[in-house]
């Protein structure tokens, strides 16, 4: 029944849907639910297609032209989305854990509350894309380009951002413990105990956020709440900091946070 699925899947509901698209009859492909785990959908035309709560777990979707799909809910991990066309498809919620979207456009996309977990977004296109509250723990972001990008609450935790483009892109709240930065906008250091993670306006030490402001006018009992190691090491670290921090600021995201 599976094979049987897929198989359509590959012929007839692709074939009506393209005479959809081209205004030649046919039928949208609505694929809403179905089980389509380790389906071969390379190259396949599903834009504007209804896939929601769609399994495609495994699946090959390289090179898939998927823009303003219905994602929402779908199950995507380990699916293979290499170069797909993603521009403004709706992904809110979308499982993504460890994903293959090295290049994939995804410009304009709806990723909100979306799992990334482990995602490879390596070189992938996420201009203006509404990343709120997504989870991209480990994902891989190297040279993504992320420019006017909302990452408002985001879990950035291990992300590798490596040259990364950040400009105009919102991180209000997002959380960077043991993000590796672009080295402009997001800056990170090594200290062996307490990773270190720095914005123009904000310092992440360890899973400790605050204002860098803040931060060098705390009092030694207020570090001393947050963690009861911390203190001695922050006593060395502080003025070091502060120094670094002085000569290597970050560059600012020239966006309102």
């Amino acid at each position: 029944m599976e094979n049987l699925l897929k198989t359509l899947l590959n012929n007839e509901i692709l074939e009506q849907h393209r005479l959809w698209l081209a205004g030649m009859g046919g039928e949208r492909a609505n694929l809403q639910g179905l089980n389509l785990q380790g389906a071969d959908l390379k190259r396949a035309n599903l834009q504007f297609a209804n896939l929601e709560g769609v399994n495609l777990r495994g699946a090959d979707l390289q090179f898939a032209n998927l823009r303003k799909a219905s994602l929402q809910d779908a199950y995507l991990r380990t699916a293979d989305v290499q170069f797909a066309y993603l521009r403004g498809a709706d992904l809110e919620g979308t499982d993504l854990q460890f994903a293959n979207l090295l290049g994939a456009n995804l410009q304009d996309a709806n990723l909100q509350g979306a799992n990334l977990q482990g995602a490879n977004l390596q070189f992938a296109n996420l201009q203006d894309a509404y990343l709120q509250d997504v989870y991209l723990h480990c994902g891989n972001l190297q040279d993504a380009n992320l420019e006017g990008a909302d990452l408002q609450e985001a879990i950035l935790q291990d992300a590798n951002l490596k040259d990364a483009n950040l400009k105009y892109t919102n991180l209000k709240g997002a959380y960077l413990r043991g993000t590796i930065g672009n080295s402009k906008e997001i800056k990170s250091i090594q200290t062996g105990k307490y990773e270190i993670v720095y914005t123009i306006d904000r310092l992440q030490i360890g899973a400790e956020s605050h204002l860098i402001l803040e931060w060098w006018g705390f009092e030694d009992k207020s570090i001393q709440a947050m963690n009861g190691d911390m203190l001695v090491w922050w006593q060395h670290w502080k003025p070091i900091l502060q120094t670094i921090i002085k000569i290597s600021p970050a560059r600012g995201l020239e966006y309102e946070i």
